[in-house]
């Protein structure tokens, strides 16, 4: 397989099958899953005990920032899971 056809691949795969965020607790119980829009799934950290999230590119805008969000876990009755 060519670079080329690899890229393609990539990209229908992350089309396909988006990343997900899944929050749980000590035992593994789910607390929450679900596809980030705002941020990005595979880009948050922890500083100073707060969850830090690195926000979504916009691919039909060039920006020359980059967003940090602030991430806080807060109890809900809605649930979503896929």
């Amino acid at each position: 397989m060519g670079v080329e056809e690899r890229i393609v691949l990539r990209e229908r795969m992350d089309e396909k099958y988006k990343r997900r965020l899944w929050i749980g607790d000590l035992e593994g119980n789910t607390l929450g899953d679900f596809v980030p829009e705002v941020f990005q799934a595979n880009n948050i950290g922890v500083r100073e005990g707060e969850l830090f999230a690195v926000g979504a590119e916009n691919p039909d805008i060039e920006e020359d920032i980059l967003r940090i969000y602030r991430l806080d876990i807060a109890e809900s009755t809605f649930r979503d899971f896929e």
